[in-house]
């Protein structure tokens, strides 16, 4: 899958000296039909919330959506654990590339990152 903004952060960052990965982990299928009176109903653009009042008004006026909102939160849990485990993941692949690197560094190398370092 190409991801036009992973693509362009990526493309961006490897101009720069900053190392980075791209990560995206995907909620919806293709078919998924985005709920725009839901989201318009419910969704608080100057803060960027969801307003809880308007989401109940709406869903006891629409009930056949409430289920298809509950799948949509079990989803959101697996996905949130999904990324956990993939952050983990990167950040232990990374730790350990760094202590690779230590280990082989030259002596007088280590002295001078020992006195340079804050």
């Amino acid at each position: 899958m190409v991801d036009m903004e992973m693509l362009a952060i990526h493309q961006f960052l490897s101009t720069t000296p900053l190392p980075h990965t791209c990560l995206r982990i995907v909620s919806d299928e293709v078919s998924h039909e985005l709920d725009l009176d839901l989201i318009n109903a419910t969704y608080d653009q100057n803060t960027g919330m969801t307003v809880t009042a308007p989401l109940i008004k709406h869903l006891l006026q629409n009930p056949q959506k409430i289920l298809p909102l509950v799948k949509m939160g079990k989803t959101f849990s697996s996905l949130q654990k999904d990324l956990a485990e993939a952050i983990e993941k990167i950040v232990k692949a990374i730790d350990d590339s760094s202590l690779d690197e230590e280990e082989h560094e030259h002596p007088d190398d280590r002295r001078l990152h020992d006195q340079t370092s804050c």
